[in-house]
C-alpha cells in the first residue's frame, strides 16, 4: 500500500473518519536523562494495549553510496523509541523517554495510542510536542 499513493491516501481518509473510541490524554515533564510521559486512558476495551512513541522530525542525511549517492534526504516523524504495554485494567501509567538521542535542532514528539488487541484498529491518540 506504501507504493500506491491513492490507496494509501483513501486508507487515511477512512482511518481518520471514524471516531476515536477511547479518549487518550498526556502530560511530559523534563527529567534529567530524558522526558517522562505520562498518561490517561479511558474506556479501553479489555485486552487493549497503550503504545507510547518517541518521534523526531528535522533530520538529515548525506547519502555516500547506493541509488541515492551524493543526495540529501530528509527524515521526518522518524521514530526513535517504542514501548508497548497491556492497559490491563490500569487506566493511567507513564514512560521516560531518553530524549536526547540526536543533536542539532530537531523537532521531538510524544505520541501515545491505543490499540484494540483482537482487531488492530487504532482507538484513541494524542501527541504532545517535547
Amino acid at each position: 500500500m506504501g507504493s500506491d499513493r491513492a490507496r494509501a491516501t483513501n486508507a487515511l481518509d477512512a482511518a481518520l473518519a471514524r471516531p476515536a473510541t477511547v479518549r487518550v490524554t498526556l502530560r511530559t515533564a523534563p527529567l534529567a536523562s530524558g522526558t517522562r510521559v505520562s498518561y490517561q486512558i479511558s474506556a479501553a476495551p479489555s485486552g487493549a494495549q497503550v503504545h507510547v512513541a518517541l518521534v523526531e522530525s528535522g533530520l538529515v542525511s548525506h547519502v555516500r553510496g547506493g541509488e541515492n549517492d551524493g543526495r540529501t534526504l530528509a527524515h521526518t516523524s522518524v521514530v526513535r523509541q517504542f514501548v508497548t504495554m497491556p492497559i490491563a485494567g490500569r487506566d493511567a501509567g507513564s514512560v521516560d523517554l531518553k530524549t536526547g538521542v540526536s543533536s542539532g535542532k530537531t523537532e521531538k514528539d510524544a505520541v501515545v495510542f491505543v490499540q484494540d488487541s483482537r482487531t488492530m484498529w487504532r482507538i484513541g491518540a494524542a501527541t504532545a510536542r517535547l
